[in-house]
């Protein structure tokens, strides 16, 4: 996936056929940790003024280049407990005189599963996954502890609040028909990836112009893996989509390999994506050359202009022409020899407005018409 974005990167820096700015989220901790989420509440979506944002992951099964994504609701909400067992533990040849944790945590295995089963309405998605069982080290002794733990994947708030109440009161119930103690601890996880219905319905478009149009599925069912991009769309319109790189092993399989042939095709949707989104349209491709150069001249020459670099500092000059006035400047008869903005780090008493200042003042410039 970094590869994808990294290729999408170089091509829009190289051709800039698009308006504004977009950010490029290389996110960390996606596994464990929940990076996105972290990213969110430390401010990236303001600090990078995002409005909208979009998010592929590859899906081993489908054919390949293919996309699938759906409006609203796409992928689970996750939890995680653990339950914790204190028993008496003793000879395996006396359990009368021990208080069994591994009978214990059996009946607590069997009975959750009766909250899918039995206190759930069944065309509700949910899904209640005991993964682990520890308990004990030889084959004589029975041990005083157990340990068990899992997975909870929801869609409904509700139905989540419901599985937290019904969990704590079985395996309170199941410690004390075995003569137990036991603790629950419930963790909540990340929320439920929902696409905005209007943003899933643009990126499949673009997704169209890139794999064809009947390579698309725009109606997929829900997933009830998690994923921790939902952080972003919960602050942010937007989509996510799989991207299909042919049969093999699944996710998180130990045989599992990428497919390489996938990485332009989802480097071709993030580029187009940029592209439709913020076409060039208005000043970006239609503004005359002659109107460049007179509004260069006039940044130049009007003493009543405030921030503005008159020395012969080419870094940052071209720049500032390329990104505000046209995309190519083939063949152009400009000679600049500063940029016009009106920044705090150039405006300070006694600054040298030196191509470092520039550079500086660049990076903070707006990049719309002024």
């Amino acid at each position: 996936h970094t590869t994808m974005l990294l290729g999408a990167a170089r091509y829009l820096a190289e051709t800039r056929n698009f308006r504004g700015r977009v950010a490029l989220i290389f996110q960390p901790a996606e596994e464990e940790g929940g990076g996105a989420g972290v990213m969110v509440e430390e401010g990236i979506m303001e600090r990078f003024d995002i409005s909208e944002v979009y998010g592929i992951h590859n899906d081993p099964g489908n054919p390949e280049g293919t996309f699938h994504t759906t409006p609203g609701p796409i992928m689970a909400a996750v939890d995680t407990f653990e339950i914790h067992i204190q028993g008496v533990g003793g000879h395996g040849a006396m359990p009368h005189q021990t208080r069994d944790p591994v009978m214990a945590a059996c009946g607590v295995a069997q009975a959750i599963q009766t909250i899918v089963s039995r206190n759930h309405y069944a065309v509700e998605d949910l899904v209640v996954s005991v993964t682990q069982i520890h308990a004990g080290t030889v084959n004589n002794v029975i041990p005083d502890t157990a340990y068990l733990n899992g997975t909870v994947r929801t869609f409904d708030p509700a139905v989540q609040k419901m599985v937290m109440e019904r969990m704590e009161q079985i395996v309170q119930g199941q410690a004390a028909s075995y003569g137990v103690e036991a603790r629950l601890e419930y963790q909540e996880g990340y929320p439920a990836t929902i696409n905005d219905a209007e943003k899933a319905a643009f990126a499949a478009t673009v997704a169209r112009e890139v794999s064809g149009p009947e390579r698309v599925v725009d109606t997929m069912g829900r997933d009830m893996g998690a994923e921790d991009f939902s952080y972003m769309l919960r602050s942010r319109p937007g989509a996510y989509l799989f991207l299909g790189q042919g049969d093999g092993a699944g996710l998180h399989h130990p045989k599992y390999n990428f497919n390489d042939d996938i990485a332009p095709v989802g480097a071709s949707f993030f580029a187009r994506i940029v592209e439709k989104a913020q076409p060039l349209g208005g000043w970006g491709n239609e503004m005359a050359l002659e109107d460049a150069k007179n509004q260069v001249d006039e940044a130049f020459t009007n003493p009543d202009l405030k921030g503005l670099s008159y020395e012969n500092t080419f870094g940052g000059a071209t720049s500032f022409l390329r990104r505000l006035y046209t995309k190519d400047l083939t063949g152009a008869d400009i000679a600049v020899t500063g940029v016009p903005f009106d920044q705090a780090v150039t405006n300070r008493p006694g600054t040298r407005l030196g191509p470092r200042a520039i550079r500086e003042a660049s990076a903070l410039q707006s990049p719309d018409a002024p």
